[in-house]
This record gives structure tokens, sequence and C-alpha cells, in this order.
């Protein structure tokens, strides 16, 4: 899995600029990464002026916590991103409990498993959280929520046509 850093910089808060609306201003983002990337990681965990989980650099977060599947909610600084929204959906239309609910550093170094998502990159397992790993070689949330995915995208993804 992916080697996270938790970043020294933080997401703004909701006043400074709304998570919600996407903008170009990524600054906080592009420095986060860097840094994730001097430290020898492949991403960045960037935490809210609480010190509470907002997301990764370029992509959305989830943790498996006891059983149950947790993502910060967007009033933590979490892009509402359309791959977060279409895994909800998913893992809910599968009759399984989904929430969006603080998280901290400290939760998600103890889950069962967790993973980023994001339009681009799709699903992507954590694998470790400032040298500590994550959970352990089994990933069943991840591996159920991929094929529920891949079929969601099928059923509901946008037909490009060129002209």
């Amino acid at each position: 899995g992916l080697r996270l850093a938790t970043s020294p910089w933080r997401r703004p808060a909701m006043d400074v600029l709304d998570p919600q609306v996407k903008s170009l201003n990524y600054l906080n983002n592009v420095l986060a990464k860097r840094d994730a990337g001097l430290k020898g990681c492949d991403e960045a965990v960037l935490l809210n002026a609480n010190g509470r989980i907002a997301e990764a650099s370029a992509a959305n977060l989830f943790a498996v916590i006891d059983g149950v599947l947790v993502t910060p909610a967007c009033s933590e600084g979490a892009l509402p991103g359309i791959t977060r929204s279409s895994l909800l959906e998913c893992w809910r239309d599968m009759g399984e409990t989904a929430l969006e609910r603080t998280l901290t550093r400290y939760e998600l170094l103890d889950a069962e498993e967790a993973f980023l998502c994001g339009s681009g990159a799709g699903l992507m397992p954590i694998g470790s959280l400032d040298g500590t790993a994550i959970g352990g070689a089994e990933r069943p949330v991840l591996d159920a929520l991929s094929v529920a995915f891949a079929a969601y995208s099928r059923n509901h993804g946008t037909c490009f046509r060129s002209r």
C-alpha cells in the first residue's frame, strides 16, 4: 500500500477557504505532497486546524474502524468528491454502514484497513502512516468496494464521444 506522511501544512479553515468550493488554490496541497516526497512517502495526509484528518493532498481518505467504513466529513475539510460520494453510495447499497465523521490520526493508525480514492487515481490502499503499518495484508472492504465501484462506474459513468 501507499506510504503516507502527516503533513505539517494544515487544511485551511472553512471560513478561509470552504472545501466545498473546488478552486484552483492548491498551494497547501502541493506543499504537503512535496513534504511527503521529501520524507520518502507517496502521499500526504492533511489535518485541519483542530488536528483532525481532512483528506490527502490529492484524494479523499477512508478507513475501516471496528468494521465500519469511515471518511472525514466535509465539515472537517474534505472535498466532497465525486468518487467519494459514489463509494459511499455503493457501500450503503450493499447494506453496509458508512459514516462521515471526524477522524483522528490515531484512529487511522489503528484502522483495520485504509485507502485513498480519487477520480483520476481510483482506489489505492494505504500501507502506512509516518512509518507505522496500517491494517494487515487482507483488505476485504477495499476488495468488495473495488468490485462494486467498477460495476457502478459501468452503469453510471459518463460516455465521452469524440466529435
